[in-house]
């Protein structure tokens, strides 16, 4: 980590500690009724009922001047953390670097690639662009939700897919439309079902499960295109073994999906990526994000490098 960003962490961390107190408020607002109450059940202080009754409604009062007042400045110091560390890491390996926090990758795009639904809640922020080796890069996070509403009217939220989606356009076309993705990478409770169940007819092509000849692949991996002899000039043993090495190392389940010139690959992490941590030192809990991010921009640099120099991949 280099000195500069030592220095922005130091003055980051001296106002994490002063968030974390203030993410506390609300925990401490929601307890003063039931410490009221606790208090009036011993009957040990005398006309303590007016007390009870104010501090019933401290919290319908305080955590709404709190979200007011104090979640912006949590909002502002997470953006800060977040632009710091994307800023180190992200532009030592992308040429061309952009970084626009509120923006990311619409939900037309995701439903034009007719291999997810985007639920009934879609949203998508942090999107980073620029070039890896000469290929146009994407990412963003992506969060999508499937609403449900039970026979008394409650509704309820089931997340289809949160995590990290990554685009990236080729100079060249690839030989066949594929898709990949790891076994149970979605949930079954998704309205939509599993990714399979997702694919529809495309230029009088039926995509269907392809299986290898690779156990430890199948194992692990299932393959869906419209045309098994042109899926394979795309999916080499070599490249079936680079997935295997890019799912391992990420540590999460993964989906691929090769078109035209275009891959996207998603990473099902379940989490919104690079958020400060708030129980940890700002500078060890940097050091670790870096390293792990630094690793996996390796991991893609690695990979994308890997396919450009596979010929036989493109038309």
């Amino acid at each position: 980590m280099d000195k500069d960003l030592q220095i922005k962490m130091q003055e980051l961390n001296e106002e994490r500690l002063r968030i974390r107190i203030l993410r506390r408020i609300p925990i401490f607002l929601i307890a003063i009724p039931f410490v009221g109450f606790f208090i009036s059940s011993l009957g040990i202080v005398p006309g303590v009922e007016t007390l009870i009754n104010i501090a019933f409604f401290i919290p319908f009062i305080g955590i709404p001047i709190f979200l007011f007042i104090f979640q912006p400045k949590i909002k502002e110091f997470e953006k800060k953390y977040k632009e710091q560390i994307i800023k180190s890491v992200f532009s030592k390996y992308l040429d061309e670097f952009d970084y626009a926090p509120n923006d990311g990758i619409s939900r037309s795009y995701i439903n034009h690639l007719n291999i997810i639904s985007t639920g009934d809640i879609y949203s998508s922020e942090d999107k980073i662009t620029g070039k890896i080796k000469g290929v146009d890069f994407v990412r963003a996070d992506v969060h999508i939700q499937d609403e449900y509403e039970d026979s008394e009217g409650h509704t309820s939220r089931t997340t289809v897919f949160e995590g990290q989606w990554m685009i990236f356009k080729f100079p060249k076309r690839f030989k066949s439309e594929v898709q990949v993705y790891s076994k149970f990478f979605t949930g079954s409770k998704s309205k939509s079902g599993l990714f399979s169940k997702l694919f529809k007819e495309k230029d009088d092509n039926i995509r269907h499960f392809i299986s290898t000849e690779s156990e430890e692949f199948n194992n692990k991996f299932k393959i869906y295109a419209s045309d098994d002899h042109t899926t394979f000039y795309v999916l080499t043993p070599q490249i079936l073994e680079a997935i295997i090495q890019l799912e391992n190392k990420f540590g999460c389940k993964i989906m691929l999906f090769f078109t035209d010139n275009t891959l996207n690959i998603a990473l099902r992490t379940s989490k919104d990526s690079l958020e400060p941590s708030y129980k940890k030192d700002m500078n060890i809990a940097l050091e670790q994000t870096v390293k792990e991010t630094e690793k996996e921009m390796q991991t893609l640099v690695d990979f994308v490098e890997y396919l450009k120099l596979t010929d036989d991949l493109f038309i």
